[in-house]
């Protein structure tokens, strides 16, 4: 089965993890840890370094991401930036990347 690996640069997943708990899921386990954080900076060194919430240990950043950076090496996995589908000059090269990988193959489908 063909799969999609598509990633971020880690440190645009540390902040948007940070301002969607922050801001948009107040009943996750992290917000009360990250509430308690003088700035925004300790909120994000929190993420990167990981958090010890007593019952729950949240992972550092490179432990959490470690679990996802095997499904690279798969032969049926094509790998995508997230970066490379929202850039102006990249995107069309990325999305027809996509289509030849998802359709290749398939009768009926001219690439």
């Amino acid at each position: 089965m063909k799969q999609i690996f598509l990633y971020r640069d880690p440190r645009d997943i540390v902040v948007s993890f940070v301002y969607y708990i922050m801001n948009d899921f107040q009943d996750d386990p992290t917000y009360s840890y990250l509430a308690k954080c003088t700035s925004q900076k300790e909120r994000y060194l929190s993420d990167i370094k990981g958090m010890d919430l007593g019952i729950i240990n949240y992972p550092n950043i490179s432990k959490w991401l470690e679990k996802f950076m095997g499904w690279r090496e798969h032969t049926d996995v094509h790998v995508v930036r997230f970066k490379d589908l929202i850039d102006p000059e990249l995107q069309r090269r990325t999305v027809s990347s996509l289509a030849t990988f998802i359709f290749k193959g398939q009768k009926g489908v001219d690439l």
